[in-house]
């Protein structure tokens, strides 16, 4: 055994805290960058952040995000700037107190609201809440009660039928009638709209069990989604795609980043630091924050680059619609931009566009290719048509998985009628069973 020393060389990637801070700002969504930024500014006195808003002139439909970069400890008072958050059993434990005066039925009430599903549902029976709260079967069948005189009606029902009859309480009787018997008895055929037979079977008129089913559709099959501690996340596009001389073009949204600037009076604290150790405290928080500068810079025109390629390949799209949408890959936007696979993929991740034909996340614009006589085309525009063929449909005689699939050769789209299903399904379209109407 034998020791020896040589040399050799060896490639190596090392990446750094600014490569990987670069990496992360383009992968951000606008949300989380917002944020990000703010806890940045927070950390390094050097950066000053100011939201951007939009001109005089701006025709923007969109508010600014609550969360909004910038707004700084001196903005509003902390009561005005922190959310506050009640999930659903909070605001049907809030309810609980207020209608009842038992306090023996209150407890059993509010212990209920831990065992409450999303939906609002109580899926434990009378004997199993015996069980659980150690209380008599007349107390819980009380607090059962009392669970479901709160708002929104239908919090506490044990299944769907319970739900809908809670919600109907508060029909006016002369029209609830016939829909509470729809409900108890022919929930299955209102589902697959066999309302003649409904008709035939209650003696009314078809019209009446119509106007029935109209106001059951009104009514919330999951109402404690309704209280749902979910905050709604606002979509701020970062780009607006706009015609310009008869093009479509990709444009810098005037609410997509906040501004960061450079606080001047820390700089010239630092041309004047008293000791060594200052300077190089204040050299390295300045550095950082030119660099943030740059990297938000560097961001925004990326995005822009890769937006505008989006919308140079897609000009059908945004003038007739989705039936007129190219496929397109990752790769091909990364050869035209001479850029990495991996860039584009960060700079789709969670952006948004503007567009003519809705605000569409960029990752919808990438799509499988399909052959077709005229040439490729999208999934998407593949899903659009079979949309339209289904909104075209007797709804009486609707069009089998088959009969798309059919339906689809004759535009020269030729698909198999299991991916038809496939696509139907992602689309959230019933079965042509469930589709159809026998009146």
């Amino acid at each position: 055994m034998s020791f020896d020393l040589h040399q050799e060389q060896k490639q190596k990637l090392a990446i750094t805290t600014q490569m990987k801070q670069a990496i992360d700002v383009l992968r951000f969504t606008g949300e989380e960058l917002s944020e990000w930024v703010e806890e940045f500014s927070m950390a390094n006195p050097f950066v000053e952040v100011s939201p951007r808003t939009p001109s005089s002139t701006s025709q923007s439909a969109y508010p600014v995000s609550r969360k909004t970069v910038g707004s700084g400890a001196a903005a509003a008072p902390i009561e005005q700037r922190v959310a506050v958050r009640q999930t659903m059993t909070d605001v049907v434990a809030e309810q609980v107190r207020l209608l009842s005066n038992d306090p023996k039925v209150t407890r059993v009430a509010l212990f209920l609201t831990g065992l409450l599903e999303d939906s609002g549902y109580l899926r434990e029976t009378d004997e199993e809440l015996v069980a659980l709260c150690g209380a008599d079967r007349a107390t819980v069948q009380s607090a059962v009660a009392l669970l479901q005189e709160v708002e929104p009606a239908g919090i506490g029902a044990r299944n769907l039928h319970d739900c809908l009859l809670l919600q109907l309480r508060q029909v006016p009787s002369k029209r609830r009638a016939l829909a509470e018997t729809l409900v108890r008895h022919h929930l299955e055929d209102v589902a697959t709209h066999k309302f003649s037979k409904i008709a035939t079977a209650l003696h009314v008129d078809v019209e009446e069990v119509r106007a029935a089913v109209a106001i059951i559709k009104e009514l919330n099959p999951r109402p404690g989604l309704v209280l749902g501690d979910t905050v709604p996340q606002h979509i701020i596009p970062d780009v607006v795609v706009k015609k310009v001389d008869g093009m479509f073009r990709a444009v810098d949204s005037e609410w997509s980043l906040s501004r960061v600037h450079v606080n001047r009076s820390y700089v010239r604290m630092f041309d004047s630091a008293p000791d060594l150790a200052t300077k190089q405290f204040l050299r390295q928080h300045l550095q950082s924050a030119s660099w943030l500068s740059h990297c938000l810079e560097k961001r925004q025109a990326t995005v822009l680059r890769v937006a505008s390629a989006i919308v140079s390949r897609q000009q059908a799209f945004f003038e007739a619609g989705p039936c007129a949408l190219e496929p397109m890959t990752l790769r091909q936007i990364a050869d035209q931009l001479e850029l990495h696979e991996s860039t584009i993929s960060r700079a789709v991740r969670g952006k948004y566009m503007d567009t003519p034909q809705g605000v569409l996340e960029f990752k919808y614009f990438f799509t499988a290719e399909l052959k077709s006589e005229g040439g490729a085309i999208s999934t998407q525009a593949a899903k659009q048509w079979i949309r339209t063929f289904i909104a075209q449909e007797d709804a009486t005689r609707p069009l089998s998985d088959e009969e798309l699939a059919k339906r689809l050769r004759e535009q020269g789209i030729s698909l198999a009628r299991r991916t038809v299903a496939k696509y139907r399904e992602e689309l959230n379209i019933p079965t042509s069973q469930r589709r159809r109407r026998y009146e």
